[in-house]
Protein backbone atom coordinates (compact mmCIF):
# COMPACT_ATOMS: atom_id res chain seq x y z
CA UNK A 1 0.00 0.00 0.00
CA UNK A 2 0.97 3.42 -1.13
CA UNK A 3 -0.12 6.87 -0.45
CA UNK A 4 -0.82 9.32 -3.06
CA UNK A 5 2.69 10.80 -4.70
CA UNK A 6 3.21 14.01 -4.02
CA UNK A 7 5.62 16.74 -3.85
CA UNK A 8 9.04 16.39 -4.43
CA UNK A 9 7.73 13.05 -6.49
CA UNK A 10 5.17 14.21 -8.82
CA UNK A 11 7.59 14.63 -11.90
CA UNK A 12 7.98 11.35 -13.94
CA UNK A 13 12.05 11.35 -13.03
CA UNK A 14 11.18 11.84 -9.36
CA UNK A 15 8.84 8.98 -9.34
CA UNK A 16 11.60 7.20 -10.94
CA UNK A 17 14.46 8.26 -8.10
CA UNK A 18 11.71 7.44 -5.73
CA UNK A 19 11.29 3.80 -6.91
CA UNK A 20 14.94 3.52 -7.21
CA UNK A 21 15.36 4.49 -3.44
CA UNK A 22 12.32 1.63 -2.63
CA UNK A 23 14.35 -0.89 -4.74
CA UNK A 24 17.91 0.23 -3.02
CA UNK A 25 16.72 0.16 0.29
CA UNK A 26 14.97 -3.71 0.00
CA UNK A 27 17.74 -5.04 -1.33
CA UNK A 28 19.79 -3.44 1.57
CA UNK A 29 17.90 -5.33 4.14
CA UNK A 30 17.65 -8.16 2.26
CA UNK A 31 21.26 -8.96 1.06
CA UNK A 32 22.34 -11.00 4.03
CA UNK A 33 22.04 -14.25 5.15
CA UNK A 34 19.54 -12.98 8.17
CA UNK A 35 17.55 -9.63 7.22
CA UNK A 36 18.36 -6.54 8.73
CA UNK A 37 15.45 -6.04 11.40
CA UNK A 38 15.48 -2.14 10.98
CA UNK A 39 18.00 -0.27 8.19
CA UNK A 40 17.87 3.69 7.95
CA UNK A 41 19.35 5.12 5.21
CA UNK A 42 20.25 8.96 5.47
CA UNK A 43 20.70 11.50 2.37
CA UNK A 44 21.22 14.85 1.89
CA UNK A 45 17.14 14.78 0.14
CA UNK A 46 15.17 12.29 1.97
CA UNK A 47 15.41 9.59 5.38
CA UNK A 48 14.14 6.29 3.80
CA UNK A 49 13.27 3.34 6.66
CA UNK A 50 13.28 -0.07 5.60
CA UNK A 51 11.52 -2.26 8.60
CA UNK A 52 11.05 -6.20 8.35
CA UNK A 53 9.60 -8.94 10.58
CA UNK A 54 8.33 -11.84 9.76
CA UNK A 55 4.65 -10.81 9.96
CA UNK A 56 5.63 -7.42 7.51
CA UNK A 57 7.63 -5.42 5.72
CA UNK A 58 7.73 -1.54 6.19
CA UNK A 59 9.57 1.13 3.64
CA UNK A 60 9.16 4.24 4.44
CA UNK A 61 10.22 8.04 3.36
CA UNK A 62 10.90 11.33 5.71
CA UNK A 63 12.38 14.78 5.44
CA UNK A 64 16.10 14.85 5.37
CA UNK A 65 15.93 16.82 8.73
CA UNK A 66 14.02 13.94 10.45
CA UNK A 67 15.55 12.11 13.38
CA UNK A 68 15.75 7.70 13.69
CA UNK A 69 13.57 8.43 16.87
CA UNK A 70 11.05 10.86 14.88
CA UNK A 71 10.82 8.46 11.99
CA UNK A 72 10.74 5.00 13.98
CA UNK A 73 7.56 6.59 15.74
CA UNK A 74 5.79 7.27 12.56
CA UNK A 75 6.22 3.87 11.66
CA UNK A 76 5.10 2.51 14.67
CA UNK A 77 2.53 5.04 14.61
CA UNK A 78 1.17 3.39 11.11
CA UNK A 79 1.33 -0.02 12.37
CA UNK A 80 -0.87 0.42 15.41
CA UNK A 81 -3.14 2.54 12.73
CA UNK A 82 -3.07 -0.53 10.69
CA UNK A 83 -3.58 -3.04 13.25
Amino acid sequence: IAPKLEAPFTASKDRKRLMRIYQKLHKSVHKFLEPHKVLLQVSEFECCVGWVTSGFELYAMFGPTETKQTCIKACNDLLQWIK
